[in-house]
């Protein structure tokens, strides 16, 4: 069966993982989140795929004991990774936001055919990399807007430079 799990994630730690718990009976108590902004997100667990829904983003100053969050429009990204230059590869892709010690993540696992579909990402400017292997993706940021789907295709590329010389020390 399915199962619902809320997840918070800091927007300013730069902690990358979020604190779940399960939502029983519509219900949940996350308890010793340090003070700042968060997101909510739903996590519906069914069989080994997660949907995730965008619930909101929330300042905590204190004890919150009647929060009360609800499914968002889809807020996120969709699209496709193309391979310049390079076979395909087990390529994900990490979105970061923020910078330094206040920087948040979101990784995406992009399907067998190379797509990729992501609901539930804070609106914004994230920085985008390629994990998995040594590439170079273009474009390299996007925006994120509240409440829409940003369509992307992503060239991923394993063009890199090499640079060589001499460093003269007087």
């Amino acid at each position: 069966g399915k199962r619902f799990m809320v997840e918070a994630q800091s927007m300013e730690s730069g902690i990358p993982f979020p604190r779940r718990t399960a939502l029983r009976n519509g219900t949940f108590e996350l308890p010793q989140l340090s003070p700042g902004t968060y997101m909510f997100r739903l996590a519906i667990h069914e069989g080994g795929t997660r949907e995730l829904l965008l619930l909101g983003q929330v300042d905590i100053s204190g004890d919150v004991a009647d929060l009360e969050l609800s499914p968002q429009p889809p807020t996120g990204i969709r699209g496709r990774i193309v391979f310049q230059d390079s076979p395909p590869a087990n390529v994900g892709l990490r979105l970061q936001s923020g910078e330094g010690p206040t920087r948040s993540y979101e990784m995406l696992r992009p399907s067998p055919d190379h797509t990729f579909d992501h609901g539930g990402i804070a609106p914004g400017r994230w920085t985008l990399e390629a994990m998995g292997g040594h590439y170079l993706v273009e474009p390299t940021t996007i925006d994120i807007a509240p409440g829409q789907m940003t369509e992307l295709e992503v060239a991923v590329s394993n063009q890199y430079a090499r640079v060589g010389g001499t460093a003269r020390l007087q």
